[in-house]
């Protein structure tokens, strides 16, 4: 499990792994740090990380004023761990969602089979799949940034489509 902590009085942010399988894992990281309008403004790529069994790892300690952030509330970092055992991931905002402006993400899936691949011109949040058939999608709650598409596998053929963004405009 990747995670991002700020520590406010340092101005730094650490980056994080969970290892909570019994075993030492050699992962590849991704940190990605968008602007809730679309725009991604750094990425780091950390190759072949040794993770030690039962272990919180600190992987980086960036420092806030080396990163091309101009206002912080406005902005995502979204990291990705990547293993033999898959991938995962998460996302850090500096403010709660109500004190954010989110764009309109502009969400929109194709269907391929039994999946849904979902894409996003901005930084989507809590997307959520309503089917209208008693049906639980793989995944039902997710974070979605511009570079990355999800498949979701759901076999039910009418679905609505939300995140926090249209609730919040409500």
């Amino acid at each position: 499990m990747p995670f991002v902590n700020y520590k406010l009085s340092k101005q730094t942010l650490e980056i994080m792994v969970i290892n909570d399988i019994h075993e030492e894992k050699t992962v590849e990281v991704s940190l990605e740090i968008w602007n809730i309008t679309g725009e991604k403004t750094w990425e780091k790529k950390y190759k072949k990380i040794q993770i030690p069994r039962d272990f919180v790892s600190t992987i980086d300690i960036l420092k806030i004023h080396d990163l091309p952030t101009n206002t912080l509330s406005n902005t995502v970092i979204y990291i990705v761990v990547q293993s033999n055992e898959g991938k995962f991931d998460n996302y850090f905002l500096f403010d709660n969602f109500r004190n954010i402006h989110l764009s309109d993400p502009e969400l929109s899936y194709t269907r391929d089979g039994n999946n849904l691949i979902f894409r996003c011109k901005r930084p989507a949040f809590g997307v959520f799949i309503d089917p209208e058939e008693e049906y639980i999608p793989s995944d039902n709650f997710f974070p979605l940034i511009p570079s990355m598409n999800k498949r979701v596998r759901c076999v039910s053929s009418k679905i609505k489509v939300r995140s926090l963004y249209d609730y919040l405009k409500e």
